[in-house]
């Protein structure tokens, strides 16, 4: 058998390609975090089935391909909720909402039930009223809501630039970046440390980001040019999913597949490849003939320093003059590059995979560029869980599926990325280079145990488009589907609020993302539900303005 090019596809990252903002608004948001979900092919869960029953070394060559990708699915998962960039992007959308939720609700006293208040701006916002009420709520909720928004899409799709810089509500990257940052910390604090004992506190870098704007810093001020690097967070995180996926295929098949086995089955182009020739153009490094080229090692450690950093979080930010290129993987992988590129040995020292040669060359690289070192960014947040009764209460939860309803995906989301970085301390080469160390007797008892507390909550299934919970091993099943039916319950309603804040029309209810098995009416009633129960009125009750013609 030859390598199946349907067995190697993978899901993309729910992204909008284009490079248009409004088109990314159109399309749900640029970087879709609601759903935290892995799909696989029909085929792939046929194999996936027998994965789980039989041993590794009896697998067909089908078998290992299928689960090749659902490797690669699992890495966007640990992407999300295991990386320091992935947290602060996957809590910015829960943001929007909770940032907002005191002047949505002042809103429907003053203005009334009125849909869209972007359109409800546009059309009553003739002037500036500083002391108005209605004005000041409408002010937060779009400037939140917005600015939280270009901080996504600059992150993900540096391409976007132009279309955020025109779109009308734009200031700076600067104040989009520190405003993502700053909700998504604040939600954070709201729930587990409301007196800033442990988290780094973003009030104490407005005075450092006035200053900055004050002295027209490049990237801070109204009016400044946009500087981008040469990608963004979706090619990295696609780059570090396939080359992992295809050192896995390498090494389970006894390297019986190579490089231009995989170039010939289309799997070392397009997005997937972009970051890896980005990364062979700045550090003028060859390019590889083989999987196992030490290269390629290095290159998967460059998109793991590139989505961690520790500036901002959760060490507090000391320099906010170069808070930018600090905390975007875009600017933090082509700064690591160009340092490989003063030191070319280091493109050698992959050679064993092992935690040695990982903390040594991230310990280097990280040196070059001022930077935290994952070692010290683990430790950061294992000093907090230490010294936190919320946060081991909160993992008391996470082990037994007992998450309080009370801001439950903030939980969850938290939850998951504590136990990750517990996990990353010990074995920071497993979730660095998952395709060399999943494969034969390199894996261990150690291994595997950390596979099975990191595989994704939820999934979809042969033949259904709809989402499910895993079902863990060691938790009751009951408390498993309360978590599952409380999580996305409460994404209903975010995505609901960004309905009423900047969608056209109706409010509309397509979650058969969600679940095949209940119609739409059965969804609505339901989301109808929560939504009244934080905001105190019912969708159906709301006007819907049209849009005026320019």
């Amino acid at each position: 058998m030859s390598l199946d090019k349907e067995l190697l596809k993978s899901d993309e990252l729910s992204y909008e390609y284009s490079d248009e903002f409004q088109d990314c608004l159109n399309a749900h948001g640029l970087y879709n975090s609601q759903r935290f979900v892995v799909r696989l092919s029909p085929v792939n869960h046929d194999s996936l089935d027998k994965i789980t029953k039989e041993e590794f070394s009896e697998l067909s060559e089908q078998d290992i391909q299928s689960y090749s990708t659902y490797l690669h699915e699992t890495i966007h998962w640990w992407q999300h909720i295991g990386s320091t960039i992935g947290l602060i992007m996957s809590l910015s959308y829960p943001a929007q909402t909770h940032s907002n939720v005191v002047h949505l609700r002042e809103y429907l006293k003053i203005s009334g039930a009125k849909k869209s208040i972007d359109i409800y701006n546009k059309i009553n916002a003739t002037e500036f009223h500083p002391t108005d009420d209605e004005f000041h709520h409408i002010n937060i909720i779009l400037n939140n809501y917005f600015d939280i928004e270009y901080f996504r899409s600059l992150v993900t799709n540096p391409k976007t630039a132009k279309s955020v810089y025109d779109s009308g509500y734009f200031e700076s990257v600067g104040h989009s970046y520190f405003t993502g940052y700053t909700y998504s910390i604040q939600v954070l604090a709201e729930v587990f440390d409301r007196r800033f004992n442990h988290f780094p506190k973003p009030d104490d870098w407005l005075d450092e980001i006035d200053k900055l704007k004050e002295k027209k810093v490049r990237g801070y001020y109204y009016g400044s040019e946009i500087v981008v690097p040469p990608l963004g967070l979706k090619e990295v995180l696609e780059g570090q999913a396939r080359f992992s996926q295809l050192q896995f295929l390498h090494y389970a098949f006894g390297k019986k597949y190579d490089w231009m086995d995989f170039a010939k089955v289309g799997k070392l182009d397009g997005i997937y490849f972009k970051a890896f020739q980005i990364f062979l153009d700045i550090t003028e490094l060859d390019l590889p003939q083989s999987i196992h080229d030490p290269k390629v090692g290095l290159f998967l450690l460059v998109c793991d320093l590139a989505i961690n950093p520790g500036e901002g979080f959760p060490f507090n930010l000391e320099d906010c003059d170069s808070f930018i290129t600090s905390v975007d993987p875009g600017f933090r992988f082509t700064n690591i590059c160009l340092a490989i590129k003063k030191s070319p040995e280091l493109g050698e020292m992959i050679v064993e995979y092992s935690k040695k040669e990982y903390e040594s060359v991230s310990g280097i690289l990280c040196k070059a560029i001022d930077t935290y070192t994952p070692n010290e960014t683990c430790s950061k947040v294992l000093e907090w869980i230490k010294n936190s009764e919320e946060l081991q209460a909160l993992l008391k939860e996470e082990e037994n599926f007992t998450y309080q309803n009370i801001n439950q995906p903030i939980r969850v989301i938290l939850a998951k990325f504590l136990r990750y970085t517990q996990d990353k301390v010990e074995f920071p080469e497993f979730f660095c280079w998952p395709g060399y160390w999943k494969v034969g007797d390199k894996t261990t008892e150690n291994h595997q145990n950390i596979w099975m507390r990191h595989l994704s909550l939820f999934m979809d299934r042969k033949g259904d488009k709809g989402i499910y919970p895993r079902e863990f091993p060691n938790a009751i099943k009951e408390n498993i589907h309360k978590t599952f039916n409380a999580f996305y319950a409460w994404n209903i309603m975010y995505d609901l609020t960004r309905q009423w804040i900047i969608g056209e029309g109706d409010f509309k209810y397509d979650y058969t993302w969600l679940t095949e098995k209940k119609k739409e009416t059965e969804l609505k009633e339901s989301a109808d539900k929560v939504f009244e129960n934080i905001y105190g009125e019912f969708p159906d009750n709301f006007e819907i303005l049209m849009k005026t013609k320019s």
